[in-house]
């Protein structure tokens, strides 16, 4: 099966990224399915210098994950030269990306976050078809532009069990099946923050489920 590695916490990929790319030295992207837009500057301190390379050094990268916080390993692994782009399809776009080379894919059909929580239910429907062909091509399009990349899973993606269970689960498939890697990271807290009332999901379910897609491709 394809290599796949599991966080709690999203900025700590970054040490599965940076160790896949010491071994393989081909420009990378990166496209994430999230909740949030977290593309905030690494280290929220503009004057913090990022050197590039700084991705070949395994202690360097490890400095970085212990003082990241949230979504910040995104701008440290652009700046650092460790991916090319990330490409984030959200469910918010509440965020500025902090450099032009974060690119937040967000469904026009999400309303703003306070709207979203007045009224969940009425966008249930939506929630339900995050993982189905005709979503994820609307934020993403064809695969074949991003070249050599790393899908990236933050289970709070998921707000519904529903969701894991698409009708159509082509362009999914395509996602795992030509990623270089996967990384998992479970956010447990937020997973229960976010999903839909009255919904019996978790953040291992998620990741157990996605796996499981893994091992019939």
């Amino acid at each position: 099966m394809k290599k796949v590695f599991i966080t709690e916490n999203h900025h700590e990929v970054l040490t599965f990224w940076a160790a896949y790319r010491r071994e393989n030295p081909e420009p990378l992207s990166v496209l994430t399915i999230d909740h949030h837009t977290d593309v905030v500057q690494a280290f929220r301190d503009g004057n913090r210098t990022i050197g590039q390379g700084a991705w070949l050094e395994e202690k360097s990268v490890q400095q970085a994950v212990s003082e990241l916080k949230h979504d910040e390993h995104f701008d440290w692994a652009v700046r650092s030269g460790l991916i090319e782009e990330a490409f984030i399809a959200s469910h918010t776009c509440a965020t500025v990306p902090a450099n032009d080379k974060l690119h937040i894919c967000c469904d026009p059909a999400w309303p703003d976050e306070n709207e979203f929580f007045r009224d969940p239910e009425k966008y249930r429907e939506l929630a339900d078809s995050v993982l189905e062909t005709s979503y994820l091509f609307r934020q993403f399009g064809k695969l074949e532009q991003y070249g050599k990349f790393i899908f990236d899973i933050d289970c709070d993606y998921i707000l519904t069990a529903r969701a894991l269970m698409p009708r159509d689960s082509r362009y999914l498939k395509q996602l795992l099946s030509q990623a270089a890697l996967i990384t998992i990271s479970l956010e447990s807290d937020w997973v229960r923050l976010l999903k839909y009332r009255g919904e019996n999901i978790n953040s291992g379910l998620i990741a157990d489920k996605i796996t499981q897609m893994l091992e019939l491709l």
